[in-house]
């Protein structure tokens, strides 16, 4: 059996030590945060190439021009876009920790696929921009007035598709090769210091002051068509279990654990 309590529910204080427990759960959950972000990223750009291998084998030629499939393919690679940019997001402004991308500011291939993802990103995607017309999925330029014999006018606007992106798909899939690397060793970090600044709260006796608001998956989980709330208890069973993910609490005055 286990008990689980939110730590995010802890106020601001000036003990040293419960905000310095403050401080890295919030990192540990920027960091989580982050993963997700770079998650849906992946997803939506493996969707995308099983969309574009099952184009190919139907009309090899001209499979993306076709309105349902070059839709579709338009939505996924955007939706992978935003994502790594909400992963790498470093806005000063952010509530969130942002991941820390030192590592990889003198990896060429990193900054260039990165610098050519911003292009796209804030020139056509987030923006109507001059890139407009070599990536977006429709490229609308011209204004055309139609007469006719009997003195009547009307306007047209000619568009034409564009032919699928695949240079920003290689490039997300290059920094998502080069990011998964740090973002595991960030995440890994994040944990350790969170769960050995409870160690440290836990030694000094303060565990049960600091702990007092239980966790409620029902009430979280408001709509729980997924069978949350379950996997959510089998998460927090084995999350005490599993080696590397976990921090052994000493008996301690008023500790929330006595041992044995």
């Amino acid at each position: 059996m286990v008990r689980v309590f939110d730590v995010t529910a802890l106020e601001s204080t000036d003990d040293p030590l419960i905000a310095e427990l403050i401080d890295a759960a919030h990192v540990a959950k920027s960091a989580h945060s982050v993963r997700l972000d770079f998650e849906e990223c992946n997803t939506c750009l493996g969707l995308w190439l099983d969309l574009v291998e099952q184009g190919q084998a139907r009309n090899p030629e001209r499979w993306d021009t076709e309105p349902r499939i070059a839709n579709t393919a338009s939505a996924l690679l955007k939706a992978s876009l935003l994502g790594y940019w909400r992963g790498i997001d470093s806005n000063k402004d952010s509530p969130r920790a942002a991941l820390p991308l030192d590592k990889l500011t003198k990896d060429k291939v990193f900054t260039e696929a990165h610098s050519r993802l911003k292009v796209y990103r804030h020139n056509s995607v987030a923006h109507h921009g001059s890139d407009d017309t070599q990536n977006w999925r429709w490229h609308v330029d011209k204004v055309v007035l139609s007469i006719s014999d009997q003195g009547r006018v009307g306007a047209l606007y000619p568009w034409q598709r564009m032919r699928s992106a695949r240079q920003i798909a290689h490039d997300l899939a290059a920094v998502l090769l080069r990011i998964d690397p740090v973002l595991s060793d960030w995440s890994t970090k994040c944990q350790k210091r969170l769960l050995g600044k409870v160690r440290r709260v836990n030694g000094r006796g303060l565990l049960p002051q600091v702990l007092t608001t239980p966790f409620e998956p029902l009430s979280f989980f408001t709509n729980d068509t997924l069978g949350q709330n379950k996997q959510f208890w089998t998460a927090a069973e084995q999350v005490v279990s599993d080696e590397g993910l976990w921090e052994q609490l000493r008996p301690a005055p008023g500790n929330l654990f006595r041992g044995n």
